[in-house]
């Protein structure tokens, strides 16, 4: 038999309250309970496991305000007809819960800080008195203070703790509340105390030289002080000493600058920042030597590969790159030269030597021009710089979006000069009416894909689509050069005709070839790049072109239009030519 009750639902007080559910039952495993407190605080299914005693309990986050209405319904979960409901309202346990905040405070010079400690809690106006007391985690406890009866719900502000801990632990500290009934469950508080020297600033100098002579040297230094990312560290105070002269740093200022000196040629110069707060940083000491000149003039060698393939993500290629340094030591400057290898402005990698000594350093890099740069860290001698650049590599998919959108882009131009110039036959019309639609949903299908480079990518479509319609053009132009030649010899005579039409087309090749070299200068295509996609426009795309215009007017009974056979002869040799280039570039 089957019995489910429910004895007492209970809360801290707070905003977050922990509601707490006892009950009995017998011939039953475990309890399925929802909630409902209004508010759409409507929760479960909750699951409590009932013991051998026939008890069960379980505890809920709920929105619920302890005091306020409550109703939880528990049911068996081996029968749903088993059931208990409980309606009144939460009582409260008179356990708050603690808000916290932790504020880093004061450095020592042995090593401690000084940690503030707030917090707060809410309570209810039915709760009497309770007091609460800290175990800091390093062995002290504070005494107890207590709080109320307010009769009302008040927000309690409790007093500051403040605490002097080791610095680089975390210390386990604990809130205890003691209410009428007993102690409450303890609430940890997690404690970490950074180290002083968390606050310590960084000071970067970068030296200027002007002006020198044997007994004198013109120098700037450029000085930065990068500050601690903590914003819990106090601002740093001290002294920036420069030799013959100093600078007071107070409230974190000034942190930059630039300091004039003349300083006869030597070794062991230093600038140091001392401070006073943080107390445990201390100085910073750096040091340099003045020299009239001491720029290695270093000879530098670039030797740059660029793998011919892509990458499998299909949008980088891996690139080597070893630069040769090779320095002139000059008399009284440091004997060993300090070089680092910068790809883009960011450095790579480094290295050293009196003689000639090597950077080396590869990595995949997307398409355009890249930056090689060697430079000389700490000085101001002229870099040595080289670029070389990435070709687009472009996925299956997007290369075959592409050509559909070259092929009928390609029969739009072929058809619409004929149309232009055979205004007898408006079924042309149709035809490049047709292929502009399908060319304008293949480029929104293909639009997509050229997101890097995209303007190497568009060049490339570009130079493939005319010189295609060049070449269709060449290939069906019978009635097209007979209709330039009939209407040019009526007004300029047939040889200015026939030398017009010839200056005409050597325009439209000489437009296609600049494009084309544009692309390639632009762009920097590998040489099998380069005759693979001259192979695209002249064989494939031209060719499929031709064929969709040639086998549609045909289909529809359009005389006068065909291939005409030497032109056709010609394009073939030009075709195997184009081939057999594309074989040497690339291999088999």
């Amino acid at each position: 038999m089957c019995s489910v009750t429910i004895l007492d639902v209970t809360g801290n007080t707070g905003i977050d309250t922990i509601a707490t559910v006892n009950g009995t039952a017998t011939g039953c495993a475990r309890i399925t309970l929802f909630i409902d407190c209004g508010m759409d605080n409507h929760l479960g299914p909750f699951y409590a496991p009932v013991d051998q005693s026939g008890n069960w309990s379980v505890a809920i986050q709920t929105k619920c305000v302890c005091g306020s209405p409550i109703t939880v319904n528990a049911t068996c979960g081996s029968d749903p007809n088993c059931t208990a409901t409980f309606n009144g309202p939460i009582r409260c346990n008179c356990c708050p819960v603690v808000s916290t905040n932790i504020q880093p405070g004061q450095c020592y010079d042995d090593g401690t800080r000084q940690i503030e400690i707030s917090s707060s809690f809410t309570l209810e106006g039915s709760c009497k008195t309770v007091s609460v007391y800290w175990d800091l985690g390093d062995g002290t406890v504070t005494p107890h203070v207590s709080f109320g009866p307010f009769g009302t719900t008040t927000n309690v502000i409790c007093p500051t703790i403040t605490h002097t801990y080791k610095c680089g632990q975390t210390y386990n500290a604990t809130v205890h509340v003691v209410n009428s009934s007993g102690e409450c469950p303890p609430q940890a508080v997690p404690v970490a105390v950074a180290c002083c020297n968390d606050c310590c600033p960084q000071l970067n100098l970068k030296y200027i030289y002007g002006n020198c002579t044997a007994q004198a040297v013109n120098l700037s230094i450029e000085y930065s002080i990068i500050l601690s990312s903590d914003v819990s560290c106090p601002p740093i105070k001290g002294v920036l000493s420069f030799p013959g002269q100093s600078i007071a740093i107070v409230n974190s200022s000034p942190l930059n600058g630039t300091v004039a000196l003349v300083l006869p040629p030597g070794t062991g110069y230093a600038v140091s920042l001392i401070l006073t707060d943080p107390g445990n940083c201390g100085a910073i000491h750096k040091t340099f030597d003045v020299s009239c000149d001491c720029c290695p003039n270093a000879t530098v060698s670039f030797n740059t590969n660029v793998s011919e393939a892509c990458n499998a993500d299909h949008e980088t290629k891996h690139v080597t790159i070893s630069a040769h340094v090779t320095p002139m030591i000059k008399q009284g400057c440091p004997s060993i030269v300090q070089a680092q290898l910068l790809v883009d402005g960011a450095a790579v990698t480094a290295g050293s030597g009196s003689g000639t000594f090597s950077l080396n350093w590869q990595g995949d890099y997307t398409c355009g021009d890249h930056t090689i740069t060697i430079s000389y860290p700490g000085s101001t001698c002229a870099d040595a710089s080289d670029i070389f650049c990435v070709s687009v590599c472009e996925k299956p998919v997007c290369k075959a979006n592409r050509i559909a959108f070259e092929v009928f882009a390609t029969t739009f131009l072929i058809s619409l000069v004929l149309a232009i110039v055979n205004t007898y036959d408006s079924f042309i019309w149709f035809i490049a009416l047709g292929a502009a639609i399908l060319a304008l949903i293949s480029y929104f299908t293909w639009l997509p894909c050229p997101r890097q480079c995209n303007k190497c990518t568009l060049f490339l479509a570009l130079w493939e689509i005319m010189l295609a319609a060049f070449v269709g053009f060449l290939m069906l132009s019978k009635s097209t050069l007979s209709w330039l030649f009939f209407v040019l010899s009526g007004s300029v005579g047939p040889v200015f005709a026939v030398i017009i039409i010839i200056l005409i087309l050597l325009l439209c090749a000489l437009i296609i070839y600049l494009l084309f070299k544009y692309w390639v200068q632009r762009c920097c295509p590998t040489n099998c790049e380069k005759w693979t996609n001259f192979q695209e426009a002249f064989l494939n795309v031209s060719f499929i072109s031709t064929g969709i215009v040639v086998g549609i007017l045909a289909w529809a009974g359009v005389a006068g239009f065909y291939i005409i056979p030497l032109y056709a002869a010609i394009w073939a040799l030009i075709s195997l030519w184009v081939w057999y280039k594309k074989i040497m570039a690339c291999g088999w």
